[in-house]
């Protein structure tokens, strides 16, 4: 029984309108449909049919508040259909399905997967813009969460628009700026143009040179792990201004940071002969494998990327310049 119709009986109205969008479940085959096109790198057939029905009925879902709709309406942004991709990557784990560490204790498998992630959600969003013919999609919510301890997932939600009367990108802009935003960096010459990242996770050995600034009665300054943080930060931010290069932009704005630190162990496999670690000689055991405490240190970065297109004021014939050979 479809849901609207269970909907009639239970409150008395049997007659609902037939215009209205009916809520019923995928099908098995459906399901797997989906699942083999995403397994090519295609567009589902369910999110395909989502956009092409909004096409035809002529409404649209938006992230734009009615602030941003107004300025949207004053630079002649068309809004189109609320586009979302989402991505979940499994990270390269060691023989425990432990976080797999390289030489300098950097994660790389698990800050590799957060950008196969963000590149795999971000594939998506542009595959649903392009089906619409959309110019840009502006307002994109940017969610990177690691989900267990070698799982993270990535979405990107936004709003698919037009610049009618602009020739139309081979590959739509995608910014998290909202209209307001958007509004007044062009006032200024500025076209939001991306999504960059910058992200590196470091595990830290600790052991008594470290514990012994943990615990002094002093005011003392835990300097291994302000100097391992610092080297954090500066590769998170580096990797940021990477990404942000690979996709043409003069800058980045709207950053915004989120750092973790939590406590852990770091597991050490074929070891022959005793470790010496922060100040602690540590023996390994039987198995030739030594334990040893740490902290995780993570540093995400994230904001918009934005190019210089004209001086002053983007007209539109900046915009469609820019457009034709993008």
């Amino acid at each position: 029984m479809r849901f609207l119709d269970l909907v009639g009986r239970l409150t008395g109205q049997a007659n609902i309108d037939p215009s209205l969008p009916q809520v019923i479940a995928q099908t098995p085959a459906e399901t797997l449909a989906d699942q083999e096109a995403l397994s090519r790198g295609n567009l589902p057939p369910s999110s395909r049919r989502r956009l092409e029905l909004a096409q035809e009925r002529g409404t649209w879902a938006s992230t734009l508040d009615v602030a941003d709709l107004y300025l949207a309406e004053l630079i002649n942004i068309e809004p189109i259909a609320l586009v979302v991709g989402e991505s979940t990557f499994h990270a390269m784990t060691d023989t425990a399905n432990h976080v797999l560490l390289g030489s300098t204790n950097d994660a790389d498998g698990l800050i590799n997967a957060y950008y196969e992630a963000r590149d795999a959600a971000l594939d998506r969003v542009l595959k649903q813009a392009h089906l619409v013919r959309a110019h840009a999609v502006i307002d994109a919510e940017y969610q990177i969460v690691r989900v267990d301890r070698n799982i993270v997932r990535v979405s990107i939600t936004g709003t698919a628009v037009r610049f009618p009367g602009l020739s139309v990108p081979k590959r739509p802009l995608v910014s998290p700026m909202s209209g307001e935003s958007f509004f007044k960096l062009l006032k200024k010459g500025w076209m939001p143009v991306d999504l960059a990242v910058g992200y590196h996770w470091h595990c830290q050995a600790v052991g008594a040179k470290t514990r012994a600034m943990e615990t002094s009665y002093n005011n003392t300054e835990v300097t291994t792990t302000s100097r391992r943080f610092s080297e954090t930060r500066k590769a998170a931010v580096a990797a940021l201004a990477c990404d942000a290069r690979r996709r043409h932009a003069h800058g980045v704005v709207g950053v915004t940071v989120k750092t973790v630190i939590e406590e852990t162990e770091i597991l050490y496999s074929d070891v022959w002969g005793a470790l010496d670690i922060d100040g602690t000689r540590y023996t390994p055991d039987e198995n030739h494998k030594v334990e040893v405490k740490a902290v995780n240190l993570q540093f995400f970065v994230t904001g918009a990327c934005v190019r210089k297109i004209s001086e002053g004021r983007a007209r539109r014939a900046d915009l469609d310049a820019y457009l034709a050979v993008n």
